[in-house]
């Protein structure tokens, strides 16, 4: 059985069917289903083919298990071809206004217009209207508006996209405990299009199989308590159907908490599944045709007034509602079709012709190889005993002693025998550094004995002598020469090669690369052989470790020539799109053409055919790269290998499959490796010994002997008799919650909140269906019934980092706390706003502001509060229904995914709001009576003002008033420093670097004192000096500077008090050739030269540079930016 999907009226219904079954045996299923008739259903493939009923399950699912299904009775609200009989000859938004049909496209500075408005609306005006072809630039231009990867990302709010890829701010565990998981997608890069993404059920720590899909390897209800898991499968548009610019891929990706499609395709899976009591969740998606578009807005359109109906959000091509446009769209991708194929056809006639003459003359060439004369030659220069000597030594030796020779003919061949050419040394003074200035035909009669191809001419840059490089082609010639590139290395190696006796091929990449294979009969199979990279079998350098978009590779030999391209690669699919000089079956006529010239004896023929055989077989496997194929290229400077991109990149042609990232911080979840009776355990050694204590002296932890012991008058009886009763009280916490009661650092937030008075000290830290621990010693634990969500929460230390999440859920959801305090007392705690994107969550007529705390005064003293925030912090004062007295404040916007301190001070009958020890606001007495707080609680309504919701943690209730000192340390102590923002070259990041500087940090103490730049013809080198705020220290800040910076001219730019770089830039080509800062007081400071192009790099604005990171090397590269928010005001 197969399982296909469907869709119907914008909703995805899964079926289980047979592969052999037809057409019509599918219509019976889906009248049953969805009560379509069957003489009225329409069927449409991926491909825009339109089905039959005899036409076979299996035949209409090869490329991808996904049909569309129209209602034929359904009319088109804006096309009707009996009516508008010329259509073919309009513009094709008359078949559907807004929706992209595959068509026919013609460039329009820059726009896609189509065929009729080409010839008719724009051509009078003169101007040259371009057919768009289908070419890999074309198709590169079209990934960059498709979906082409998704990734899951889990962790806290602020958890950052992989790199390229942009995150939905949609927690996929919303209203569910656990950390938050976010869909992230990215448009273009080197990968097909998204075709489908499903939605499939699995165990939690297995990722289920689903045949043609990737499985993202990450469950969306990661640290829940359920016990299903939820994973998205990826399936991507078939490489023939994507070369063709044929199909329908991912167009859009949305996530709602409706079950309403709107103007997308809706799966009906729950994404936050699995977890009782949770918001549904689900994935809702646009498809579109890869070729198709939407003719542009070209000015004066002579059919304007023909183009009618069609809704607006009819985006999708899944929103085409009738045969008619069905049948219309065919037509119109059918032309595009005939049109493509035609000017193709032109292309590979002329392209074919001269790949076969290219491939014809490659084969001729290796003929020189099996020349007795050569070899002799090369025997004599080759130290075979040498050779055999260090192979029979070689303590880990290859397989048989006739690859382990190979290998060190290699290593003897790289290494003592032959060298590298990058420029030849001046031939009159003897001087290195010689610049080229041309390049001509072979003049004299040792280049042209030598079959020279072309000369290097180069100039000397101290005497002006000239200097010749012939480029020999002879390898008895480089046999004395013994220098060159690739091309005389790979020449003269191949008949080293076959001078021993092994059957070699010499190997061309059209991408600019040669090399040699030699054939093992212990593999039975070619191994890869680079004298150039002294590498041994290591096929998928060129692609991983250089990062080459490679496209043909050919070895020849005296027997065959043989397209082994798939040897060097992992990604064929990727590498057929960029094989554009001939269609793959008119190839392998040519070889095969090419091949039948050559004549073989009976026994050779058969070798050959049998290791063909075996070839094939090889080439078609899925390859993985070794450690040592990941390195880039070591042959040649490094300049010349930055020039061709060449120096490393690890990612090669093929990109990485679908990610997960997932924190390793977290812990929260319902699989603790906490184990509850051990913590009390623990807990109890802790209260009755002080044993795990390490601050003795200075311990303020309720939970400790020592911080009871030195009390006046203390009694261990009695101490250790209430310490028992605690314990009993906190038989029902969870192991996470008692984590909280551990002691802490003097000086940290905790011990200084224990210092003060509290009624009550909520960490937050406890399992959802735990009890609320009170780390006060109070007693005053809450009982955790409906009770808000946990979530990762970013504090400054490194412990108790989660809190719970308001979500307004029936029933409602809630913390309090019943509490008596005097007339001074204040409530603090930490909170983050996050913004639940969905767009269900938003009501249309939502109210400005969203109440999560309520505040009760004592009962004598009826009056209600609550705070609230949507764009503005606002106490709100409600008096009781026979009182006019009402009032409110208002504070600045906070920041969503950002940590603050709050506290709300009560004292002389007024309440201060504080942020971050900062007063924001303070309310008028209402009331001549002093404020007791009889009551708080943190809870959302459940119909939601606002998809905004906060996340709290740490919550104390201290009976006496803090001072804006007091509280202006504690938050010091408990509010992260904002996070540096890294900014690279034209918004370039690599997200493997980090800051390297400890002292870069907001809130280290330190400012940046002056920056020292170092120069020459180039740019060398960076460093910042930092300065202790408090002391005037000076730190010395990280050099990021080449060897050569320390003969180079430096330069520096001091600082003044309040002074900060904003703004840096500069100017690159393979590598920095100068950069630039510059100060909020408008000071700059520059470095380098005038080489390459200008270039900036990203710095929020409002922010300041904080620390800097390079690729070193024999030049300066790769920069990037560490930024802050700088102070305000200045």
């Amino acid at each position: 059985m197969t399982l296909i999907v469907v869709v119907y009226a914008g909703i995805e219904y899964d079926l289980e069917v047979d592969a052999n079954d037809t057409a019509a045996v599918l219509c019976f299923q889906l009248y049953s289903l969805l009560g379509v008739d069957v003489d009225s259903q329409v069927l449409v493939t991926s491909t825009g083919h339109k089905v039959t009923l005899d036409d076979t399950i299996a035949s209409l699912t090869a490329s991808a298990p996904w049909l569309l299904l129209l209602d034929s009775t359904t009319p088109s609200s804006c096309f009707n071809p009996s009516i508008d009989s010329d259509w073919k000859d309009i513009c094709t938004r008359l078949v559907a206004p807004n929706i992209p049909l595959a068509q026919p496209a013609y460039n329009l500075h820059g726009m896609a217009i189509c065929q009729p408005c080409a010839t008719t609306c724009v051509s009078t005006s003169g101007s040259f209207i371009e057919a768009v072809e289908n070419t890999a630039d074309t198709r590169d231009h079209i990934r960059q508006s498709f979906i082409c990867d998704l990734a899951v990302v889990v962790g806290a709010a602020d958890v950052p996209a992989p790199l390229g890829f942009t995150k939905l701010n949609v927690d996929l565990n919303h209203t569910a405990s656990g950390p938050f998981v976010f869909l992230c997608y990215k448009r273009g890069g080197n990968r097909r299009p998204v075709s489908h993404v499903k939605v499939v059920h699995g165990l939690p720590t297995a990722p289920p199989q689903v045949d043609g899909y990737e499985v993202l390897p990450v469950n969306l209800n990661h640290g829940t308590i359920s016990s299903i898991g939820i994973y998205l499968c990826v399936r991507r548009l078939a490489a023939d159907a994507w070369r063709q610019l044929s199909g329908l891929a991912l167009h859009d990706l949305h996530v709602s908490s409706s079950r309403d499609p709107g103007a997308f395709v809706l799966s009906q899976v729950d994404l936050n599944g699995g977890n009782d009591g949770t918001t549904p969740l689900f994935l809702r998606y646009k498809l579109n045709p890869v070729a198709g578009f939407v003719c542009g807005k070209h000015g004066e359109c002579l059919f304007e007034p023909r183009v009618t109906g069609g809704h607006e959000s009819a985006t999708s091509w899944t929103h085409l509602t009738s045969q008619q446009q069905i049948v219309a769209a065919q037509h119109i991708d059918a032309t595009l079709r005939r049109s493509w194929n035609a000017t193709a056809a032109i292309h590979f006639e002329r392209e074919e012709a001269r790949l076969k003459q290219m491939l014809a003359g490659q084969l001729h060439n290796t003929l020189k190889y099996e020349r007795q004369d050569y070899q002799a030659q090369a025997l004599a220069a080759i130290p075979l005993a040498r050779l055999h000597e260090r192979a029979r030594a070689n303590p880990t030796p290859q397989p048989t002693f006739e690859i382990e020779v190979l290998r060190q003919l290699i290593t003897w061949f790289k290494h003592e025998f032959f060298s590298w050419m990058n420029a030849p040394a001046c031939r009159v003074c003897g001087a290195p550094d010689t610049l080229s200035i041309r390049q001509e035909g072979p003049v004299t009669p040792e280049e042209i004995a030598g079959e020279a191809g072309r000369v290097e001419v180069y100039e000397c840059r101290l005497c002006q002598a000239i200097t010749r490089f012939p480029r020999y082609n002879d390898p008895t010639k480089l046999l004395q020469t013994r220098t060159g590139r690739c091309g005389e290395w790979a020449n003269c190696f191949t008949l080293c090669c076959r001078a021993l006796g092994y059957d070699a091929r010499y190997v061309h990449d059209f991408t600019d690369h040669v090399w040699t294979e030699v054939y093992s009969s212990h593999h039975e199979r070619w191994l890869h052989c680079d004298p150039c990279e002294d590498q041994l079998d290591c096929p998928l350098t060129y692609e991983v470790g250089w990062g080459k978009h490679l496209t043909y590779i050919f070895a020849t030999s005296v027997d065959e020539i043989v397209d082994v391209a798939r040897r060097y690669t992992r990604d064929y699919d990727a590498m057929l799109e960029r094989r554009t000089m001939a269609r793959e079956p008119s190839l392998l006529r040519i070889l095969s053409d090419l091949n039948a010239t050559k004549t073989h004896a009976p026994d050779r023929k058969l070798i050959l055919a049998t290791r063909a055989a075996a070839e094939a077989v090889e080439l078609a496997a899925v390859k993985e790269a070794k450690t040592h194929e990941t390195v880039g290229r070591v042959s040649g400077s490094k300049e010349w290998r930055d020039a061709r991109v060449e120096s490393g990149n690890a990612s090669g042609s093929a990109e990485p499959p679908p990610t997960s990232v997932v924190s390793s911080t977290l812990t929260t979840g319902a699989a603790s490796v906490l184990d509850v009776n051990q913590e009390l355990r623990s807990l109890l050694q802790r209260m009755l010994q002080g044993k795990g204590c390490s601050f003795a002296d200075s311990c303020v932890n309720p939970f400790c002997l020592h911080s009871h012991v030195k009390a006046p008058g203390f009694d261990l009886t009695s101490y250790s008799a209430t310490s028992i009763q605690s314990i009993v009280h906190l038989q029902d916490a969870s192991a996470q919650g008692l984590t909280a009661l551990t002691c802490s650092e003097p000086g940290s937030f905790q011990s200084s909140l224990l210092a003060l008075p509290l009624a009550l000290y909520w960490p937050l830290q406890d399992h959802v269906s735990a009890l609320v621990v009170d780390a006060s010693g109070r007693g005053r634990h809450g009982i955790n019934v409906n009770c808000p969500v946990q979530k990762p929460f970013a504090v400054k230390f490194s412990r108790f980092n989660t809190g719970l999440q308001l979500v307004p859920l029936t029933p409602p959801r809630s913390l309090s706390s019943g509490v008596s305090t005097s007339t001074s007392w204040t409530l603090q705690w930490l909170l983050r706003w996050h913004d639940q994107a969905v767009e269900a969550l938003r009501p249309p007529n939502a109210a400005p502001s969203t109440p999560f705390l309520h505040l009760s005064p004592s009962p004598d003293q009826p009056l209600l509060f609550h705070l609230a925030y949507t764009d503005a912090l606002t106490l709100e004062w409600l008096g009781p229904p026979d009182t006019t007295a009402a009032g409110s404040s208002a504070s600045d916007s906070l920041a969503v995914d950002t940590t603050y301190h709050m506290a709300l001070v009560s004292a002389s009958g007024v309440v201060t709001c504080f942020v971050n020890g900062v007063a924001v606001f303070e309310t008028r007495p209402l009331t001549t009576n002093p404020i007791q707080l009889a009551s708080f609680e943190f809870a959302v309504a459940p119909s939601p003002r606002s998809s905004v919701l906060p996340l709290l943690s740490h919550v104390a209730l201290v009976t006496r008033a803090l001072s804006a000192e007091e509280l202006h340390a504690l938050a010091r102590a408990a509010v992260p420093s904002p996070r540096l923002v890294a900014g690279g070259a034209d918004d370039f990041v690599d997200p493997s670097v980090t800051c390297l500087e400890s002292v870069a940090s907001e809130d280290s103490g330190h400012r940046v004192l002056a920056v020292h730049l170092w120069s020459g013809d180039f740019f060398d080198g960076v460093q910042l000096t930092y300065a202790n705020t408090s002391t005037g220290v000076v730190t010395p800040g990280r050099a990021w500077a080449t060897t050569t910076a320390a003969g180079a001219t430096k330069q520096t730019l001091q600082l003044l008090e309040d002074e900060f770089i904003v703004q840096v830039r500069g100017r690159r080509g393979a590598w920095m050739d100068q950069m630039s800062v510059t100060t909020n007081f408008g000071r700059s400071l520059t470095a380098g030269g005038t080489g390459g192009g200008p270039f900036d790099v990203f710095i929020p604005a409002g922010y300041m540079v904080r620390a800097f990171s390079f690729d070193i090397g024999d030049h300066v590269n790769q920069p990037v930016v560490f930024s802050c928010p700088a102070p305000r005001g200045i």
